[in-house]
C-alpha cells in the first residue's frame, strides 16, 4: 500500500505530464514541426540502461537532446524526474530565431549556447508550469497556485548523457492537505476525461 502522499504525487505527475505535452505543442508551433518531449521519473530508474536504451531509439546524427532535471518537493518528499527534449538541429535554430524574432536564426556554429537553451527552458517552463498551475486553479475559485524554480545546471547532479543539461528545481506554495482535496475534486469532475482511467488505475494502487 503506498503512502498518501505517493498518491497525491501520482496525480500530480499526471497533470505535469499535461503541461510537458502543451510545452511540447507549444515548442512544435514555433518551429512548424514536430518537437518530441520525454518524461521519465527518475525513482524507476535503477541503472543507467534506460536513458542508454532511450538514446538507441531516439537519436539519429542530427538529433539534439536538452535534458531538464527537476525536483517535485511536496510536503518535505523530494521526488527527482528527467525531462528529455529530442530536437533536430534545424528545429533548434528555427526555434531560436522564433524566440528572438530574427530571420535567418543566429549563426551557432559551436552549437547552441547555454544562454539559448536557458532561454528554451524558461519557455518550457512557463508554458508547463502555467499549464499545472491553471489546472489546479480550476478547482480553487481562480485562486493562482504559484510555483518558484531555481536553476540547478551548477549543482553538479548527474546528467544521462554528455549533452547540455539543465537542472530545475521546482516548488510548491499549496500545503499537501489542500492538494489532496483539489486533485480529487478536478479528477472527479471529470475536468479531464481521458485521464479518468489512469485517474482510477491510481487510486486501485494506492487502495491495494
Amino acid at each position: 500500500m503506498t503512502t498518501p502522499w505517493t498518491f497525491e504525487m501520482d496525480l500530480l505527475k499526471e497533470l505535469f505530464n499535461i503541461g510537458i505535452g502543451r510545452s511540447a505543442d507549444t515548442l512544435s508551433r514555433l518551429v512548424d514541426d514536430e518537437v518530441v518531449i520525454h518524461l521519465h521519473d527518475a525513482c524507476l530508474m535503477d541503472n543507467a540502461q534506460s536513458v542508454t536504451s532511450l538514446k538507441r531509439a531516439a537519436f539519429t546524427n542530427d538529433t539534439q537532446q536538452l535534458t531538464f532535471h527537476y525536483t517535485l518537493d511536496f510536503d518535505g518528499h523530494k521526488i527527482p524526474s528527467i525531462v528529455v527534449l529530442l530536437a533536430s538541429t534545424e528545429q533548434i535554430n528555427r526555434l531560436i530565431g522564433r524566440l528572438y524574432q530574427e530571420e535567418p536564426p543566429p549563426a551557432e556554429p559551436d552549437g547552441p549556447s547555454r544562454d539559448v537553451y536557458q532561454t528554451v527552458m524558461d519557455l518550457f517552463v512557463s508554458t508547463c508550469m502555467g499549464s499545472v498551475a491553471d489546472l489546479l486553479a480550476v478547482t480553487m475559485q481562480q485562486q493562482r497556485v504559484l510555483f518558484t524554480n531555481h536553476d540547478l545546471s551548477q549543482s553538479g547532479l548527474p546528467c544521462p548523457s554528455n549533452k547540455p543539461c539543465l537542472c530545475l528545481e521546482i516548488h510548491f506554495s499549496m500545503p499537501s492537505a489542500a492538494l489532496e482535496g483539489h486533485l480529487h475534486l478536478l479528477f472527479d469532475a471529470a475536468i479531464l476525461p481521458d485521464l479518468t482511467q489512469r485517474y482510477q488505475t491510481i487510486l486501485n494502487r494506492a487502495e491495494g
